[in-house]
């Protein structure tokens, strides 16, 4: 039981010493790179956002068809629900 202690404390020590390291490079983009990576980020934005909006439309659709069908069910008559 103690080896196996010493083994794993060991090896996390060593995996510890060994992570990834990427040195000193950093990356530099050109201003083409950076307006046509902006360009994209605003297009999947909007492209996003009319989505969303297209689901929520459809959702409100759903709800008034729901609506409607309660009215036509009902009538006006009052309902009560009992459970």
């Amino acid at each position: 039981m103690k080896s196996l202690s010493i083994l794993l404390l060991g090896g996390m020590l060593l995996s510890a010493c060994t992570g990834v390291s990427y040195g000193n490079k950093t990356f530099v983009s050109s201003p083409e790179t950076e307006a046509r990576m902006q360009a994209d980020s605003a297009r999947v934005k909007a492209d996003e956002r009319a989505e969303r909006a297209e689901r929520r439309q459809e959702y409100y659709e759903v709800i008034d068809k729901q609506a409607d069908a309660y009215r036509k069910a009902t009538s006006g008559q009052k309902i009560y629900l009992l459970h």
